[in-house]
């Protein structure tokens, strides 16, 4: 039985546990991998690795060894965001102060940058939807890569880089700022919250049939309450596919 896999973070390096529904104790392990840095800010965990980042620098660890399987420069500037598609075999990563999202293979457990996409504005959050990676930018503008991990063209000038398939900001009657805050994959819609001062709202788009720059007016929009959109964030944590920890939070999958 697989069980329930956990990964946390603490000063001696990746907490890594397993358990089973039908007990309440966890077989848990620290992993310290021979690394030039003891400090580690962001991990996930799949069946078969840990990828944890330290600074700009992304690790495969083994999972009962803590042994390095690969190790890559990612970033110029600290990861702060891993996700993980199990079935597309791809690792991507956002860095704080960076618009660019690296795209890798973990294929054998090796880390082989596949390419890199280009948001318009440095990346705040993103998540994968199937084969579609969803950008949040800092200007609360949301970003979509269709088939993000393909069709990259390695012989060409500018081919290991991909600008966004589809930007859509919101708009209002009385042009308010409005910033898309969280999305949530339901199923063949996505679901967007923002923010509009003190209130929070949410809209169901279809992503698969936006491309280009989209104005999304939302004067027919719904509202929730502040509850209302914490619960949606909290069900979208239960249901993701990969599991993410930031320092010092632990989270399972």
């Amino acid at each position: 039985m697989m069980g329930k896999l956990s990964v946390g973070i603490q000063e001696l390096g990746v907490v890594y546990c397993r358990s089973t529904s039908l007990e309440f104790r966890a077989d848990c392990r620290i992993l310290a991998p021979d690394t030039d840095t003891s400090e580690y800010t962001t991990v996930i965990v799949s069946k078969e690795f840990l990828a944890a980042a330290s600074l700009q620098n992304l690790f495969l660890l083994g999972l009962q060894s803590g042994d390095i399987l690969s190790q890559v420069t990612a970033h110029t500037t600290p990861i702060r965001t891993i996700r993980f598609s199990p079935r597309l075999d791809v690792l991507a990563t956002a860095a704080v102060g960076d618009r660019f999202i690296a795209v890798f293979s973990t294929e054998d457990n090796k880390l082989e940058r596949i390419g890199s996409l280009t948001c318009t504005h440095d990346v705040q959050n993103f998540i994968i939807q199937d084969e579609i990676l969803l950008a949040i930018t800092v200007l609360g503008t949301l970003e979509v890569f269709h088939s993000f991990h393909a069709n990259f063209e390695p012989g060409k000038k500018g081919g290991l880089t991909k600008a966004p398939s589809a930007e859509i900001s919101l708009t209002t009657p009385h042009n308010a700022p409005i910033e898309i805050v969280d999305v949530v994959p339901r199923g063949n819609e996505t679901m967007i919250s923002w923010l509009e001062g003190v209130k929070i709202g949410f809209q169901r788009i279809d992503i698969q049939s936006i491309s280009g720059k989209v104005g999304l007016d939302i004067q027919t929009r719904q509202e929730q309450t502040q509850q209302q959109v914490l619960f949606l964030r909290d069900s979208r944590l239960t249901n993701r596919h990969q599991s993410h920890t930031t320092n010092p939070r632990q989270q399972s999958t």
